[in-house]
């Protein structure tokens, strides 16, 4: 409905806006009357304009063009399958025998195809690095080198961009859950995320290995090389000392310049560089706000704001150790135009970009992490903390470019101490910021003094001491106030105030005045028609039961006396037995054993076998209608030696993908004898 709502547009821009003519709105067109003005001055906004123009860009950027045309790979891919086919037949094995289905589609839909003759691919010039790196991708997979995985597979490693999610390349228009069915298992799952961390750190890991081993090889590059320069300098005769501050400095044309600091050389620098690095943020101890930089070849930009939390050796980061300079920080905003930037660790819930992380928490780079000012004072760094960078204008070098050119600045032979134990200099520190020029407040004019308004008093807040909380007080204190608590919860209670007696006359003489003021005052709901029809039924009874007993004569006051004697009933046990023979059918002389009493005639249960009917022969015409079907599908699948029936269920009933469950014949004989049900047809009737 989408794609069709697509060319119709662009079937009406082409049409009529882009050659400026206006449709007769009659047939199919006769309902965008109402809508074609705001149709036409959204194509010629700067929006619509805008829009347009990206997607001119994106296509421009594409760079392999399928061949299928307006069928798809829905009527392509048995044209390719019957290509091979016929290359089959005739003993010629192709070339993509053994290719994955979606590499295969992707190559024949974007102009590849075989040699009719020895069945090799054959492309163009338009998709020759894909093919050729797809080749060496399904050669190093068959190989073992290569591990496919889901989207990243032979394809994605060709074509050297990642998939988009909302289609499958080779299959058309499908998401990943029907374009990879093989991994169905792990479509949205949370194992497959976490294994991609782990398998990013563990990468990042690699890394830092091979970084710190390279770092530590350095290292013991410098100190031999050190060693080496010292032993050389102790063969050869000491040179005199010359006190640095008889040395005359030459002086530019603004200033005298200070010697600069002799810089660490040797084993010290080779040892400074095997310290342990410390950056301003491992002095935190709360969180603090702190800029996210990045930096580009040489430069630096602030590409978001957050907070900084403090982090300690060992700390974890969803089961992962924080790698060593890397700490957690909290993104509350990121700067425009760097919303894509990549992360170097993912975040805890899969965030790849700045975007994703807003209000989250991510690992970042401690070199790249500026605190803002803050009331907190951090800790003095250890004899291992280095100093913060200072930046290019504040630097002790772009100090000395400034006061004088290389010509005029002091050369390092002509200051520098002679002797080689030269006491070290003191580090370095940046100069003090300039002092802001105080304004001067401009002169006002002297004017009588206004009258204050009185001064409102304001009352002081009452503040309450707080109370000695347990664990601030002494043992005996504690015990003290533990034995006041338990006699003030045992000193004995007072007696209860006794109840106050009514006396009985006056509460009954107060309740038959209720009752009556209830009767007088309070009007009682009209009964309702069924209470009504009691009431008559009831009091009609009565009347007749009044009158009858008046005019019926009792025993022994008859007019007529000529009644014949009473006759005595039968007793309780010969009721019984009569009952008895009544509802049983049988005669006195079957009880009394003259007769045979006739036997019912026992039903046989049918029982289940292959190939046999369900239910008895006979049974089988007067079944309803639906257990007469099953009966007779059944027999159909009997006499095709089907012994058991596959019932297909969706991926909507488990979330699983789709399956079968399977249900023996003998369930459905249980099923029409009403006996015992398996799981499986519970299952069915449920789904």
């Amino acid at each position: 409905m989408a794609e069709q709502l697509r060319s119709f547009k662009k079937i009406l821009t082409k049409k009529y806006i882009k050659t400026g003519t206006t449709p007769v709105f009659t047939g199919e067109l006769e309902k965008l009357r109402g809508h074609w003005d705001a149709f036409v001055e959204y194509k010629s906004s700067e929006l619509g304009l805008q829009k347009v123009q990206k997607a001119k860009d994106n296509a421009s950027k594409k760079v392999y063009h399928h061949t299928l045309g307006q069928g798809g790979y829905k009527l392509a891919v048995p044209k390719w399958e019957k290509m091979e086919q016929d290359l089959l037949d005739r003993g010629i094995r192709p070339a993509t025998m053994n290719w994955p289905e979606r590499s295969r589609t992707w190559f024949y839909g974007h102009g590849g195809s075989l040699d009719p003759l020895t069945g090799d691919c054959i492309y163009g010039q338009n998709i020759q690095r894909a093919a050729q790196r797809l080749q060496e991708a399904i050669q190093a997979a068959a190989e073992g080198t290569f591990k496919p995985d889901r989207e990243r597979d032979e394809l994605t490693y060709a074509l050297g961009n990642p998939e988009h999610p909302g289609r499958t390349r080779g299959k058309g228009v499908v998401p990943w859950k029907y374009g990879f069915r093989d991994y169905i298992e792990s479509y949205r799952s949370r194992q497959r995320r976490k294994n991609d961390e782990r398998e990013h750190l563990r990468r990042l890991e690699e890394r830092l290995m091979s970084h710190d081993q390279r770092l530590e090889e350095e290292v013991q590059r410098q100190v031999a090389v050190a060693m080496s320069q010292q032993q050389q300098a102790q063969t050869l005769p000491p040179e005199p000392s010359v006190a640095a501050d008889h040395l005359s400095q030459r002086k530019s044309s603004c200033a005298s310049t200070d010697v600069a600091a002799a810089e660490p050389t040797g084993i010290q620098a080779a040892v400074e560089a095997s310290a342990p690095q410390r950056f301003p943020v491992d002095e935190i101890t709360h969180r603090t706000p702190c800029d996210l930089q990045t930096a580009v070849k040489n430069l630096m930009f602030t590409v978001a704001y957050g907070t900084a939390m403090p982090t300690e050796p060992g700390d974890v980061y969803h089961g992962q150790q924080i790698p060593p300079r890397y700490t957690r920080v909290g993104v509350e905003q990121v700067c425009q135009g760097w919303e894509t930037l990549e992360l170097d660790i993912p975040g805890g819930d899969g965030e790849r970009t700045l975007a994703e992380a807003i209000h989250g928490y991510i690992l970042w780079d401690k070199r790249y992490i500026v605190l803002k000012s803050d009331d907190q004072t951090p800790r003095p760094a250890s004899q291992h903390a280095s100093p913060r960078p200072a930046s290019p204008q504040n630097s002790p070098r772009a100090a000395l470019s400034r006061q004088g050119s290389p010509a005029h600045s002091p050369s390092p032979s002509s200051h520098a101490p002679m002797n080689t134990q030269a006491s070290p200099s003191p580090p370095w520190s940046p100069p003090p910021p300039p002092a802001k020029k105080q304004k001067r407040p401009p002169a006002k004019k002297v004017a009588a003094p206004a009258r204050e308004p009185p001064k409102k008093k304001e009352k002081k807040k009452k503040t309450k001491e707080a109370p000695i909380k347990p664990w601030d007080m002494s043992l005996e204190e504690c015990d003290r106030i533990t034995q006041e608590r338990v006699k003030e919860h045992f000193k004995p209670k007072p007696k209860p105030e006794p109840e106050k007696v009514i006396n009985p006359i006056d509460l009954k003489f107060f309740k038959g005045m209720c009752e009556a003021n209830k009767r007088k005052f309070i009007p009682r709901d009209p009964p309702s028609d069924y209470e009504r029809t009691i009431i008559k039924t009831t009091e009609k009874k009565k009347r007749q039961s009044k009158s009858s007993s008046s005019d019926v004569p009792q025993l022994g006051a008859q007019k007529k006396q000529s009644i014949e004697p009473l006759v005595v009933g039968q007793t309780t046990q010969e009721q019984d037995f009569v009952t008895f023979l009544k509802e049983s059918n049988l005669t006195a002389a079957q009880i009394a054993g003259g007769e045979d009493i006739p036997k019912a005639d026992v039903v046989v249960k049918w029982t289940f076998e292959i190939g046999k009917t369900l239910v008895p022969p006979e049974v089988v015409s007067v079944l309803p209608t639906q257990m007469y079907k099953l009966h007779q599908h059944y027999m159909r699948a009997m006499a095709d030696c089907i012994f058991m029936q596959g019932a297909k269920i969706k991926d909507d009933d488990f979330l699983r993908g789709e399956a079968i469950i399977w249900i023996n014949w003998e369930e459905i004989y249980q099923l029409f004898h009403q006996e015992a049900l398996d799981i499986s047809m519970v299952g069915l009737w449920v789904l």
